[in-house]
């Protein structure tokens, strides 16, 4: 409630102005937050639409615009830096747009699906982006792991799930399939026999066979998200 009270404050930045009402101006950890205060609001026995109204607004003040760029459409998830794991704006938004209705969330997702993720999926879902005041990026290639690939799945798939939408889910198809081999090591992620997900990709021929929780969760939730429909 405290950091709330700032909204509907904002500080300029030399990519633009940022909401000011963000916990730790931490657009990612936000993210984890809308969903919960989301779901929580859907049992009916809390209220948190206002919470969820500033915060999803907050969210959408930390996308990348610039129709000049090919990054259009990006979230930020610190400061002017994007990294795979744990970008669940898109997700977040779909579920705040799933309780509000409120169209602005939906258009900000369809941004992120029509212009970033084309991008991720050409450059093989980088690791960390980061833009530069001149709009010039520094890319990070490696590692690819299953937290940052599940967050991206996620938000498309929820998008796809809304409208239909065959490029929508053509790209959610896409996104998924980094578990079941089509990655730049050519490896299946994803082990049926054991129901375990391996930790990761460290460069194009060099798969990271350990299996932690993080990554075998955030596996079993795509799963279970691709099986829900």
């Amino acid at each position: 409630k405290d950091i709330l009270s700032l909204y509907p404050e904002t500080e300029d930045t030399p990519l633009g102005a940022r909401p000011l009402w963000l916990i730790k101006k931490a657009p990612d950890m936000n993210a984890e937050l809308l969903t919960v205060l989301v779901r929580l609001t859907e049992t009916g026995d809390f209220n948190y639409h206002e919470a969820v109204k500033k915060i999803a607004e907050g969210l959408m003040g930390y996308q990348y615009l610039n129709p000049e760029s090919e990054l259009h459409g990006m979230y930020f998830c610190w400061e002017s830096t994007w990294h795979n794991w744990g970008n669940t704006q898109a997700a977040a938004l779909m579920a705040a747009y799933r309780l509000t209705e409120n169209p602005a969330c939906l258009e900000s997702v369809r941004l992120w699906a029509d212009h970033f993720v084309p991008f991720v999926l050409t450059n093989n879902f980088p690791w960390e982006i980061t833009v530069h005041p001149d709009s010039t990026y520094t890319l990070t290639p490696y590692p690819q792991i299953a937290y940052g690939i599940n967050s991206m799945y996620q938000g498309i798939k929820a998008l796809a799930d809304v409208t239909g939408d065959p490029k929508d889910i053509k790209r959610s198809e896409e996104i998924f399939a980094w578990f079941t081999g089509k990655n730049t090591a050519a490896i299946p992620m994803y082990d049926p026999g054991t129901g375990r997900c391996y930790d990761g990709i460290d460069d194009a021929g060099s798969v990271n066979y350990n299996s932690g929780a993080e990554s075998t969760i955030e596996c079993l939730l795509a799963m279970q998200r691709a099986d829900s429909q």
